[in-house]
């Protein structure tokens, strides 16, 4: 149950920054100043609520120095806060309201709890923590004077005037966390930027060492193979290389070159979209969207290489499209990643590849059928560092919108849980292009 609690309340408690000591603090310093106020304009020495206000300040002084507490009382320190806060702003605020019972105070102390509440708790909790205060408030006071207010006169405009005050606090605390979250992204991006440029720097120079390695053996391995065969016709005592060896190493050294002038294309194109945060088209240039579909397939790296298998490709209806192909090859890429990743977690599914084309849009169709994803997911799907699957960056399907959104076509998604998942990439017309 514990865990149950903290899983619950934990990340908008770490999204809100949960001031601890500021509250504390605050507390502390509200009772003393409130017990100087009333001793200087009454005189009275018996204090009123004398032990909830000793209790409220001990509470406080436990939780403005909870960041000196051992490792095992910190795991209750979440706890431990949200009682601190129950007690000292709800429960107190009703407790003694219904002992006085002025509608002025309520309406001044009350509209305070409020906006206290607002600033510090996310809203799940300020409405549960409000619940529970006004209820235990309420029965604490029954319990020790065995009897409820009967007389609500007056109380209408006390309740308009909360009703104002919580839907003000709602939309401009709504605004103050959309400014957090867009420089929270802003900051994450900023990181991922320079990430990018020394992942990119480091990927060059082996590359380069690659390329260069390649073209050596490349460049002797004519001479290495008309030696071998001298050798043969000498009849010399040499281990044999079959035919079919020697074409498979011709064509490694020819395909090791083009992969890594195909990596260096991709490092380049990404580095400079992500450093810019604007993507480069090339929208004089047009590109067969069968040819790049089969090209994604054949180039990305499945582990094992029998999962080619579950991708089935239909390449009616092919058309063409301005765009960068590297950039659309790397929406084939995040696609195939995520959909093997679901079949692999699933054990089972398979891919389907169609072409289509609509009345303003071509269209590429990709569907998996390992376990689709809930209404929830789907709405967050191409949010910036939204992710279910650990150790990912959740920023491969917002990069591929991106794309998408700035050729002037679209990525969308529809899923039925339990059933599949279809990605569409709608792709402006090109006149001319279509290809029956």
């Amino acid at each position: 149950m514990l865990k149950n609690f903290k899983a619950i309340f934990k990340t908008p408690l770490d999204e809100t920054g949960s001031p601890y000591f500021l509250f504390g603090l605050y507390e502390i310093i509200n009772n003393v100043l409130y017990y100087l106020y009333w001793h200087w304009t009454s005189g009275n020495s018996n204090y009123p609520h004398l032990g909830m206000r000793c209790f409220a300040t001990a509470l406080c002084i436990l939780l403005l120095f909870s960041s000196l507490w051992s490792p095992k009382l910190k795991t209750f320190r979440i706890f431990f806060w949200y009682f601190t806060v129950l007690y000292c702003l709800p429960y107190f605020e009703t407790y003694t309201w219904l002992d006085y019972h002025h509608y002025s105070s309520l309406i001044t102390d009350g509209m305070l709890v409020i906006f206290i509440l607002i600033l510090i708790v996310d809203w799940l909790s300020f409405s549960i923590l409000l619940l529970l205060g006004i209820s235990f408030g309420c029965l604490t006071h029954y319990l020790i004077n065995g009897h409820f207010i009967t007389d609500f006169t007056g109380v209408g405009p006390v309740l308009f005037t909360y009703f104002w005050t919580i839907l003000t606090g709602a939309f401009f605390s709504q605004n103050a966390s959309r400014a957090r979250m867009n420089v929270t992204l802003k900051q994450q991006l900023s990181t991922i930027q320079t990430v990018c440029a020394s992942i990119a720097h480091e990927l060059r120079t082996p590359l380069l060492s690659i390329k260069s390695g390649a073209a050596g053996i490349k460049n002797f391995l004519p001479r290495l193979l008309k030696t071998y065969k001298i050798a043969q016709e000498h009849k010399l005592d040499i281990p044999e290389i079959s035919p079919g060896h020697i074409k498979t190493i011709e064509k490694v050294m020819n395909n090791i070159d083009s992969e890594v002038d195909f990596s260096n294309d991709v490092i380049t194109s990404l580095l400079t979209n992500a450093m810019h945060n604007n993507v480069n088209l090339n929208p004089k240039l047009r590109y067969d969207i069968a040819g790049t579909v089969k090209a994604a397939i054949l180039r990305y790296h499945f582990n094992p290489a029998s999962q080619i298998e579950v991708v089935h490709f239909d390449e009616a209806n092919n058309f063409e499209y301005h765009a960068d192909e590297i950039l659309v090859t790397h929406i084939i890429f995040n696609l195939l990643k995520n959909a093997i990743y679901a079949i692999e977690e699933m054990g089972k599914g398979e891919i389907f590849i169609r072409l289509t084309h609509e009345k303003n849009y071509n269209c590429l169709y990709f569907r998996d059928t390992a376990k689709g994803m809930s209404k929830e997911t789907q709405s967050n799907l191409f949010q910036p560092f939204y992710t279910e699957k650990p150790n990912s960056t959740g920023i491969g399907l917002a990069f591929s919108k991106m794309v998408m959104d700035n050729l002037g076509g679209e990525i969308a998604v529809d899923s039925v849980l339990g059933e599949y998942a279809e990605f569409v990439l709608r792709f402006p017309l090109v006149k001319d292009s279509t290809k029956g």
